[in-house]
């Protein structure tokens, strides 16, 4: 039963985590639960709490409060085969700097138990890397190359990726992101922790959005892109300064210029269209928001602050 239990878990399960670094709470009370097989984006602002949480799934740091699990087994004690089946890539400081790229993929060979000696010959030479470098005479850009070549060739089930497009130009951005594709098309799960919307835009399948270190949004991309849209309309004369307080309930945002109005809405589109008809509306139309839309409109409600600006408070999704 154990095995079977473990095999249906999701990859990564998070109830009530919590976590402070030198005295700051940067992780508070997550819930989280990362499908097996998925490719899942963890979006959020510099700052919101992403790598720590990253860090704490790789059990590099342990939470003070709620527990985690991976694969279906709890990250407490010897973690050691878990471990074996997840890669970090990220920035993660300066310890291999003078490292070559060959010596680092030697010390890898000895780390990873399913190290596969011929995918990595292939990217190195796919990616056009200088095997005879230290990584600290390479540009960011070809160090992540070589962290990504380091993560696939140790075959993992589970690929956790820390803005791992920073500082590539976009031909190799292009060609990270097909990698990754085929990574995720063999069945591994990622987990891509960035502020860069069109990346997870791309890729994802499921999504969580971050702030102060909460999870105020996580499920299905699709699902959000359905529950959460846009009416517009033009109207004959201006709203009442009020709506109906069944549909106040479910209206995120209301903006009115001229004729011209645009409501946020939560849920069914349906109640919101019917009113605006028996106010007057000639035309109406409903849109799906891209993520980047989306996104700032969650964060509006959280009251994340843009250009010094305190945007209004909101309830969570």
């Amino acid at each position: 039963m154990k095995g079977t239990e473990t095999l249906t878990a999701p990859a990564i399960e998070a109830v009530g985590v919590s976590k402070r670094l030198g005295g700051r709470l940067v992780v508070s009370g997550v819930d989280l639960r990362v499908p097996r097989g998925s490719v899942f984006g963890l979006v959020g602002a510099n700052g919101a709490g992403k790598t720590t949480l990253l860090r704490l799934f790789m059990g590099w740091y342990r939470p003070d409060a709620g527990h985690l699990k991976v694969a279906g087994q709890s990250m407490i004690g010897d973690v050691a085969d878990i471990r074996q089946q997840m890669v970090y890539v990220g920035e993660d400081g300066n310890a291999f700097s003078r490292f070559t790229v060959a010596e680092m993929f030697a010390y890898a060979s000895r780390l990873y138990e399913r190290w596969d000696k011929e995918r990595c010959r292939r990217l190195a030479h796919a990616l056009e890397l200088p095997t005879n470098q230290r990584l600290a005479r390479l540009s960011p850009g070809m160090r992540m190359q070589v962290k990504l070549a380091v993560a696939l060739s140790a075959r993992p089930s589970i690929l956790l990726l820390d803005e791992p497009t920073n500082g590539l130009d976009p031909v190799l951005h292009r060609q990270f992101l097909q990698l990754l594709a085929q990574e995720a098309a063999d069945g591994a799960t990622l987990v891509m922790a960035t502020h860069n919307l069109v990346d997870v835009e791309r890729m994802v399948d499921h999504i969580a959005f971050m702030f102060q270190g909460r999870i105020v949004y996580a499920g299905g991309l699709e699902d959000l892109r359905q529950r959460v849209r846009q009416v517009r309309a033009v109207l004959s004369a201006p709203l009442p300064a009020s709506l109906p307080p069944d549909l106040a309930a479910c209206v995120w945002d209301v903006e009115q210029s001229g004729r011209w109005c645009t409501l946020t809405v939560e849920g069914p589109a349906e109640p919101v269209t019917d009113y605006l008809r028996q106010q007057g509306a000639e035309a109406l139309e409903v849109v799906r928001l891209d993520l980047d839309e989306l996104f700032q409109l969650v964060m509006q409600r959280e009251g994340y602050a843009r250009d010094g600006l305190v945007l209004a408070q909101g309830t969570h999704l």
